[in-house]
């Protein structure tokens, strides 16, 4: 049984995760789930979120204060990830990866440095925000 309230926390989470537009912590989701007349300790969804981060469905950001956040990785058929994040509402885009190859190469060919693999955020502003200053 205990198995089974495990695999159906996970998927609550989830779903509750899968709910946020912008990057979210897990007292977030614990919020949610409590507006919902239900329970999960802050404890057991950080580790239910951390698993998805092991798992590679979300990508944990360390803040302020050590304050994890997490966000969700789209689908993409290469292991490198590349985000644009609002500064003002922190909407996140994803990149396509194909796009950073030839700085890949600039760093092979101009310094000798092999990158295996990245996960990169690029701090900005998105067009919306742009618009509203």
């Amino acid at each position: 049984m205990a198995n089974k309230n495990r695999i159906l926390n996970r998927n609550y989470v989830m779903q509750i995760a899968q709910s946020f537009s912008t990057p979210f912590t897990a007292k977030d989701v614990v919020t949610k789930i409590d507006e919902e007349g239900n329970h999960l300790g802050v404890t057991t969804v950080y580790r239910i979120l951390n698993e998805f981060v092991n798992d590679s469905l979300l990508r944990k950001n360390l803040g302020e204060n050590n304050t994890a956040t997490f966000i969700h990785l789209e689908e993409c058929e290469n292991e490198n990830h590349v985000y644009l994040e609002c500064l003002n509402c922190h909407k996140i885009i994803h990149v396509d990866c194909r796009h950073f190859n030839n700085f890949r190469k600039h760093a092979s060919h101009k310094h000798g440095f092999t990158i295996t693999n990245f996960q990169m955020t690029i701090p900005g502003y998105c067009s919306d925000c742009q618009e509203a200053k």
